[in-house]
């Protein structure tokens, strides 16, 4: 699975509708995020530092479509970058992991 994935969106958000809006190269991909009670985007981006490795940035928004209690936004925001992080380890993992049978 790769970061441009339609799938790796819906890995990270199951329960939203979760399209890719913009797939912008070499400068990653950004996300559509909606539901019935939130909307927002996502931005995931690779930055190659060298020919064995790259560093992995995300941008999260997340914004309730009527008033919530403050505490629950900043809830429901965190769970959102949360799961973005754990999606973009367990793809370094599996690009680590083929790395490593095609060295081997």
């Amino acid at each position: 699975m790769r970061v441009g994935d339609p799938a790796f969106g819906v890995e990270i958000w199951p329960l939203w509708n979760c399209v890719v809006s913009e797939e912008r190269g070499s400068e990653g991909v950004r996300w559509a995020l909606d539901d019935a009670r939130f909307t927002g985007t996502c931005e995931v981006w690779l930055k190659r530092l060298s020919d064995d490795s790259c560093l992995a940035r995300a941008f999260v928004r997340v914004d309730p479509r009527r008033p919530w209690p403050d505490l629950a936004v900043k809830w429901h925001r965190r769970r959102a970058r949360a799961r973005a992080q754990a999606a973009l380890w367990s793809l370094k993992d599996q690009l680590e992991c083929a790395d490593s049978v095609d060295a081997g």
